[in-house]
């Protein structure tokens, strides 16, 4: 039923009568001003104003029934104009009831008794959805209460729930088995179960109340190199790229490595820059990595490999397949030894794996004369410095937010770029040792860039490679084009790189920077930035983001919905949160729900409705175009992404994890955080989440989001020749035998009851 909310006797400074619609009982209630605002007129506390459709009207001594409705600011400039230029007279006086169903899905015939559903008959017009208040709900407002509004830090707690297979850390086995609704049997794990994973079998006597990442920090102050880096007698130094910082420019630990290197050959002790990345196919496969990820990765790493040549640096690519996987550490070390470096550095990694793997080498006793150095890269902000002010992690975004740019404005550094490297001299090819790694390649024995990867062969590499491209300057190019190609157009099938059919400058309204937060939420436009595979590898630095947006902003970092720039920092900034978020509590590694209650959710279990959703044969169009996208692009739009994750968990009600897993093994931007982050809030399992009241209706989200129907049309075929808005819902809006001329599936679930549905199995987790 329609939520209902009551009010009694008005103030002075109410609407009269006569200005309401009638009938009183059917004013459609859009949203209220919180509490703590007090009322615009008379500024009590107790008073409210209600902005009504299509007058505001201000009330004493309201009742909300419905709690959460009071939890969304309103601004104040919005009401001052109406209740100045209305009267006093003709107050309303009597007790009267309102519902949130809106005026034209009410029926033509006007009583007194509680308001009814609305015929099922679709509108013309897309209807009104309560249950998704903003087109952006992960920036829809609602109250911060209190700055230290946190989730409490990693439980002791044990949990019954069993996690998915899609885990982002391996665990060890052991323990009790459990039926899993997810897979056929799991073991039981508990939230606090990060402590345990192939790279830390044993606790070793780990204090629960530190993460890895702060186990990780005050090893590395306790094996700090020496102010002198005279580690060893090794005369080279070795930077270790990994699967987030693959790029040359902006890249801390290289910059220092380089930096290292100089001060070495000024010292007359050699000081030649060795740059390695590792390929560690057991880790993928553990991590659900995809095949068009790691063929990104491989690519990059070809163009590397020629950019680095230029600076006469070796760059050495080796592919780990010793057992146990948990060898690697011990393999770099030996590399470096076999190298006569005696200076390691790289970019730390924030999933539970690599955090305990570099504990495990920075505790090793044998290092061979090696010292390991280690950087904040990845995020803006490095993981654990926004916290509260009594020192905890946030939890909601939006007070996050807040402290997370106050940082930002307080410390420039974190946004400074670093030095591109220098190049070696000359005769590093002549070196005895150095010389031999630029043709590594040709010796095999692990060494070399393989095209393709055993276990990971990319079907549709060359579409891949034209799709998403690497070398030449890429990265850069889709950077560029966002800051100030032509916005508005579309692009369904154009390359990442490929500009916008004019440059417009940044500061114009036209460029596609400027229109972003209109833009974003239009899946038929080039209204997004298409940096996320190239954020998510690191071939573009998450400061240099930032600071191209600063400069268009006369130096000021701007967040919020203001304007484009300030829309897409935002977006940054929501990308630093979910990596906080995965340092901060790493159970989320794991394949736990941040919210622990929502463990017990009872997941749906058919195979069917999976794989249909999988394939992008659910019979609601938008929902089936994002799959196919997925399918043949290995990307979809960021609408597109919350759509078909909230349709999977809320509609369908299958487990989050089995929709993380999928993307993980198909997106070619895969990113444990923000895939994680994403899910669960979709899920409203996660850090603020998405209400799970809030279901996203598929045919209202459609009209909205693809107005016209090309997006749809585009990566659904068989609904090419669907004109009008019966492109949206086709099995409604046109004739039976029209529809099965089409050779698209019906609904495999009608929303209203699956909506139901979901808020039943939420209320009360674990129950049917």
């Amino acid at each position: 039923m329609p939520e209902t909310h009551c009010w009694t006797a008005p103030c002075a400074n109410a609407v009269p009568a006569s200005r309401l619609p009638k009938p009183i009982d059917r004013v459609y209630l859009a949203r209220s001003i919180h509490r703590r605002h007090g009322c615009l007129s008379c500024n009590k506390r107790d008073h409210l104003i209600f902005d009504f459709w299509p007058l505001s009207i201000h009330f004493t001594n309201v009742q909300l029934l419905s709690p959460h409705r009071a939890r969304m600011p309103l601004r104040a400039s919005f009401f001052r104009p109406l209740l100045r230029s209305v009267s006093t007279t003709n107050l309303i006086t009597a007790t009267c009831r309102i519902t949130t169903t809106p005026p034209h899905l009410l029926p033509r015939t006007y009583s007194t008794s509680p308001p009814t559903m609305a015929p099922k008959r679709r509108p013309a017009s897309p209807p009104h959805d309560e249950d998704e208040k903003a087109l952006d709900p992960k920036l829809a407002e609602h109250p911060d209460e209190d700055e230290s509004e946190t989730s409490k830090p990693p439980s002791q707690k044990r949990q019954k729930k069993s996690s998915s297979s899609s885990k982002r850390s391996a665990v060890v086995t052991g323990g009790p088995k459990v039926e899993s609704q997810y897979g056929s049997s799991a073991y039981a794990k508990s939230g606090d179960d990060w402590h345990r994973s192939d790279f830390n079998p044993s606790p070793r006597g780990r204090t629960d109340s530190k993460t890895p990442l702060q186990e990780l920090e005050a090893a590395l102050k306790t094996h700090a190199p020496s102010k002198h880096n005279d580690a060893g007698d090794g005369k080279n130094v070795v930077y270790w790229m990994r699967m987030h910082d693959l790029r040359i420019h902006d890249n801390r630990a290289l910059a220092h490595a380089s930096a290292l290197a100089q001060e070495r050959r000024k010292k007359k002790k050699g000081g030649n820059l060795i740059a390695l990345f590792v390929i560690t196919p057991a880790d993928y496969k553990a991590h659900d990595r995809g095949a068009r990820r790691i063929d990104f990765v491989l690519r990059t790493l070809a163009s590397l490999k020629k950019e680095l040549d230029k600076l006469n640096i070796p760059f050495v690519v080796y592919t780990h397949t010793d057992r146990p996987r948990t060898s690697i550490g011990e393999k770099v070390f030996s590399l470096c030894k076999q190298w006569n470096a005696s200076q390691l550095t790289a970019n730390i990694e924030y999933e539970v794996d690599e955090l305990w793997r570099d504990l495990a080498m920075l505790e090793q006793k044998d290092k061979g004369g090696v010292s390991f150095s280690l950087f904040h890269d990845c995020y803006v902000v490095p993981p654990g410095r926004v916290v509260t002010n009594d020192g905890r992690p946030y939890s909601v975004f939006s007070p996050w937010n807040r402290r997370w740019t106050d940082c930002i404005a307080k410390d420039a550094s974190l946004i400074e770029e670093s030095p591109d490297p220098e190049a070696n001299d000359a005769g590093a090819r002549k070196d005895s040792t150095v010389g031999k790694l630029f043709d590594l390649d040709k010796l095999g024995g692990g060494f070399g860039i393989p095209e393709e990867l055993e276990g990971f062969e990319c079907k549709d590499r060359e579409y891949m490679a034209k799709l998403w491209p690497v070398s030449d300057g890429a990265p850069k190019q889709v950077l560029d084009n966002f800051m100030s190609g032509k916005g508005g157009e579309t692009a369904l099938d154009r390359p990442a790189n490929e500009p916008s059919t004019k440059d417009v400058g940044g500061n114009t309204k036209e460029s596609r920077l400027a229109r972003y937060a209109e833009g974003r939420n239009l899946m038929n436009e080039n209204g997004t930035s298409r940096i996320s595979p190239y954020l998510a590898a690191g071939l573009v630095s998450p400061r240099e983001c930032l600071r191209r947006t600063r400069a268009l902003t006369k130096g000021k970092l701007q967040v919020g919905r203001d304007s484009g720039a300030a829309m897409w920092n935002t977006e940054i900034s929501f990308r630093d949160f979910y990596g906080h978020v995965l340092a901060a509590w790493p159970k989320v590694c794991m394949g736990h729900a941040f919210i622990t209650k929502y463990e017990n959710v009872k997941w749906e279990t058919s195979s069917s409705t999976l794989e249909a959703w999988k394939a992008g044969l659910t019979g609601y169009p938008i929902v089936d175009a994002a799959q196919r996208q997925c399918i043949q692009q290995g990307y979809i739009h960021n609408r597109g992404r919350m759509i078909t994750a909230m349709f999977l968990t809320k509609h369908l009600l299958h487990d989050w994890r089995e929709g993380e897993r999928f993307f993980s093994l198909n997106f070619i931007d895969q990113d444990f955080a923000s895939n994680n982050g994403g899910w669960q809030w979709s899920a409203s399992t996660g850090t603020d989440p998405q209400p799970y009241f809030r279901i996203f209706n598929p045919l209202s989200q459609s009209e909205k989001s693809d107005p016209m129907g090309e997006y749809i049309r585009h990566f659904v075929p068989e609904l090419k020749g669907v004109k009008g808005n019966a492109i949206h819902d086709p099995y409604r809006r046109l004739g039976k035998a029209e529809f099965e001329k089409l050779g698209y599936p019906k609904p495999i679930v009608e929303h209203a009851e699956a909506r139901q549905r979901a808020l039943r199995r939420y209320k009360n987790p674990g129950d049917e």
